[in-house]
């Protein structure tokens, strides 16, 4: 197995602690960060964050967006199943989507609530149900959402200093009654229209929160130098720029992560599990294929050898054998390349498996590799972060 290491030396500052509203802020430009300016830093916000840019995944594969079943039908059979089997595992979009219910009720979602998962540009997900806190920028108008809320019945009130808030039966509340499987449950009862944002949850408080939390009256996780150090490696450290756009990123601490898997090693604060990916080179060069890279980077306490950490985890993972498959996890991956950086003053450890995009079977049947974080993660799959 082909495998570099690559050591940064020089400091890379990749984000300054500033208010995230700030307009001179560096970090304005990161779409993953202004999500968590919404989300309050509570303990079980911190427990799972899962973002997702649809957008950025139609560019870095070059699939073209679709806005309907018809659509995804008429792409050609590769980008077709690229779309139906690695657009969800890669760009992780909030459960609230429904995307298990697309095929059934795709045109009545967008009826009953103005939009659909072919509507999504990029989302967020924080905390577990029934607090879930979900942030959906979407590709439509706000008044057209509000106009096929207010028609399915729900009552309309303000959210924080601007914004519209869409309550549905009472917090928390189910209605096995309710015409769509995707709104029986009651994640969908409170949606509210906050700068352009879509916020849903299942309760009033919930939604109010991500008001609270943007109007500067919570503190955010976009304040918190740990997350904005793991932020800023996987959107934009330097070592990372040929890898292609951020795609998707799942944020957890240590505690989420240990159970079966035992004692986390190293010690870390953070770690971020983020997907990138970029399209085939237009000319000849040594790695032309277009792949995708998985970037784990786990953001340590200060003082802490991220070179060593990172060569480290580099070898746990080329030796890991799968709790799942019991087959060898280097397996899934063509090269294994691991460095340090530093971000808001803390030292990080980052490997990246590197997946060339599979070439066509010689019959012409598409090939897909559905290897990625979120297989390891849900499975608890992570031995690799475990004390030998």
């Amino acid at each position: 197995m082909a495998r570099r290491f690559v050591w940064v030396i020089a400091l890379v500052v990749i984000l300054a602690a500033q208010p995230v509203s700030g307009q001179d802020d560096p970090a304005a430009g990161s779409s993953l960060l202004r999500l968590l300016a919404y989300v309050p830093d509570t303990p079980q916000n911190r427990n799972w964050i899962a973002y997702g840019d649809s957008a950025a995944w139609h560019t870095a594969w070059g699939v073209p967006r679709v806005d309907s079943l018809e659509a995804v039908n008429a792409l050609d059979e590769q980008q077709r199943n690229q779309w139906m089997y690695l657009l969800t595992m890669q760009a992780t979009p909030p459960e609230v989507m429904a995307v298990q219910y697309l095929f059934a009720e795709a045109e009545d979602q967008r009826a009953t609530y103005g939009f659909n998962f072919f509507d999504l540009e990029r989302g967020l997900e924080a905390g577990a149900p029934p607090d879930r806190l979900s942030l959906l920028e979407l590709a439509v108008e706000p008044e057209t959402i509000g106009t096929a809320l207010a028609a399915t019945g729900y009552a309309s009130g303000p959210l924080g200093a601007a914004g519209t808030l869409y309550s549905l039966r009472e917090d928390y509340a189910l209605d096995a009654a309710f015409p769509l499987t995707s709104g029986k449950l009651s994640v969908r009862n409170r949606i509210g229209l906050l700068d352009r944002l879509v916020v849903v949850g299942s309760a009033t408080a919930v939604v109010d929160s991500a008001a609270q939390a943007a109007a500067g009256e919570l503190p955010t996780l976009a304040d918190d130098p740990v997350y904005r150090a793991a932020v800023g490696v996987v959107e934009s450290d330097p070592t990372l720029a040929q890898t292609g756009p951020l795609i998707g990123a799942i944020l957890l601490p240590p505690a989420m992560l240990a159970g079966d898997a035992g004692t986390p090693r190293p010690a870390f604060q953070l770690a971020a599990f983020a997907t990138r990916h970029t399209l085939p080179a237009q000319e000849a060069a040594p790695e032309p294929g277009g792949a995708t890279s998985l970037v784990l980077a786990l953001v340590l306490d200060a003082g802490a050898d991220a070179e060593a950490e990172a060569q480290g985890l580099a070898d746990r993972l080329a030796g890991y054998v799968s709790q799942r498959t019991h087959a060898p996890l280097n397996e899934q991956w063509t090269a294994l390349d691991a460095f340090a950086t530093e971000a808001e003053g803390l030292p990080v450890a980052v490997v990246v498996l590197r997946i060339d995009d599979p070439v066509p079977a010689a019959d012409g049947i598409p090939v897909v590799n559905r290897f990625g974080w979120v297989m390891l993660i849900q499975t608890r799959d992570v031995g690799f972060l475990a004390e030998e």
